[in-house]
């Protein structure tokens, strides 16, 4: 009888203690997702605040950008592009793609150096393409920057013209 009974409460000790652990283990990973939660929601928060204001300083300088005719003489829109880009600290840098792919200017890139077309590159062209259907501030996948290695993430923003029609792309 004490043999017996020695094994019973030793079983119902192990079972009572293994509930505590699952019990514990299942409080401590709920506090875990609600913290993590709440901090997802505070970063997408954060970004959406951080691409918003973004999205509004490529609006303006698009606006200053339309006095300039950058088909015809982009080196024209180099300082505006300077000054946006030197307002933006984590902006690494500039240009203007015309619809049809062709980088016109690169502010990495020093003036009368030939620039790609962003369309010969297949991993790009989706991106650029979606970019020109898009309003407003559109975000690609990150690749590799044309004049230096480095990783970026291109932040676009399509200018377009009065009938609507795209006229140039502004990326960061």
């Amino acid at each position: 009888l004490g043999r017996r009974l020695l094994t019973v409460i030793g079983l119902a000790s192990l079972a009572v203690l293994a509930v505590w652990l699952w019990v514990s283990w299942e409080q401590a990973r709920a506090a875990q997702i609600a913290r993590m939660n709440t901090t997802v929601k505070l970063l997408a928060a954060q970004a959406d605040h951080y691409f918003a204001a973004l999205g509004h300083k490529m609006e303006v300088l698009a606006r200053d950008l339309a006095g300039i005719n950058v088909l015809a003489d982009a080196e024209a829109a180099r300082p505006l592009l300077y000054r946006f880009v030197g307002g933006q600290p984590d902006v690494h840098g500039g240009s203007l793609i015309r619809p049809d792919g062709k980088i016109l200017l690169l502010t990495a890139a020093p003036p009368g150096k030939p620039l790609p077309n962003v369309l010969e590159n297949a991993d790009r062209r989706a991106d650029f393409e979606r970019a020109l259907r898009a309003t407003g501030l559109s975000i690609s996948r990150p690749h590799q920057a044309y004049l230096f290695p480095s990783l970026v993430i291109p932040v676009r923003f399509t200018v377009r013209d009065r009938s609507g029609l795209p006229d140039n792309l502004n990326p960061t």
